[in-house]
């Protein structure tokens, strides 16, 4: 009984700590992010929440991040569903 629970906790911990090293990825790439549009040079505004779901941020394989305000997203990408 105490070997499962030992087995369990110590996953417990596993998951934990792969949580905390995503959560610090995505903030590090949040930090990152571009302040302004990439093709017509608009200014991003982070506080907005409005902006967060309108804004196209592309992540490239060499990790470059691309971000694309919603006049100058294509319109076959504004139509795709999430």
């Amino acid at each position: 009984m105490s070997s499962s629970r030992k087995m369990r906790r110590a996953k417990e911990k596993l998951l934990q700590k792969e949580l905390k090293k995503n959560l610090k990825r995505a903030e590090q790439a949040m930090s990152s992010l571009p302040s302004h549009c990439d093709e017509c040079g608009a200014h991003f505004d982070r506080e907005q929440k409005e902006n967060l779901d309108k804004w196209r941020v592309a992540v490239y394989d060499d990790g470059r991040l691309h971000l694309v305000c919603e006049s100058c997203t294509p319109e076959s990408v504004k139509n795709e569903t999430r």
